[in-house]
């Protein structure tokens, strides 16, 4: 995706889940850079990508997704994908977006997907797939799909956190607080959260080790 300075957006790419947001049931490959019409997507101001799907922050402070939803990483209550840019309900004053998962090669499906938000008050909200607690809520029994947005209660209300950035990898979360520091949680089979440690699954959040965006 390409997000334009009037806030419209383009895509470009596979489209087999819709996730080029061109609607009408559109799942055709684009091979050029292809606008999303306004009547179905503007006023953005930013985007984030998973693997089969994506999500877009509107001036307004409101969030929609497109695409794969299959774990519903969407957040619209349903596991339907969609080929036009749907609006996430429940959530407001947004200022902060990220999409992860994992495109498997050899069954053509995305795993794992979800996303994360964070509003103005500083509540952060993840859905989709928690299969290796990338949803960072808790959850401690046979993994589950969130089909809607819900308030992580391990990072909210935590005093220190303040992200300045947000980001969602292949089955983890990341995000930059506002004192400097970097926190994570989910998959850290070979140590991709930077705790010094490797674990399957990193159901706490942990702080990457040596690092500070502010000692620099």
């Amino acid at each position: 995706m390409a997000l334009a300075g009037d806030g419209s957006v383009y895509t470009w790419g596979d489209n087999s889940r819709g996730q080029l947001g061109l609607g009408d049931g559109a799942t055709a490959t684009k091979t050029v850079a292809t606008l999303i019409p306004a009547v179905k997507l503007s006023g953005v101001i930013k985007i984030a990508s998973g693997a089969s799907h994506n999500v877009a922050l509107k001036s307004d402070g409101t969030v929609w997704s497109w695409g794969s939803n299959s774990f519903g990483e969407l957040g619209v209550s349903t596991m339907t994908d969609s080929s036009t840019p749907q609006l996430v309900p429940g959530l407001t004053g947004v200022v902060a977006l990220a999409a992860g998962g994992f495109f498997n090669t050899s069954t053509n499906l995305a795993n794992g997907s979800f996303t994360l938000g964070q509003d103005k008050n500083g509540t952060f909200y993840a859905w989709g797939s928690d299969s290796t607690n990338q949803l960072c809520d808790g959850f401690s029994g046979v993994s589950h799909n969130q089909l809607s947005p819900q308030a992580i209660a391990t990072l909210s209300p935590l005093a220190k956190i303040g992200a300045l950035s947000l980001s969602a990898g292949c089955y983890y979360g990341l995000l930059l607080n506002d004192d400097g520091s970097v926190s994570g949680w989910g998959q850290n089979s070979v140590g991709q959260l930077g705790n010094g440690a490797t674990s399957t699954v990193q159901r706490s959040l942990v702080e990457a080790i040596n690092f500070n965006v502010f000692s620099e």
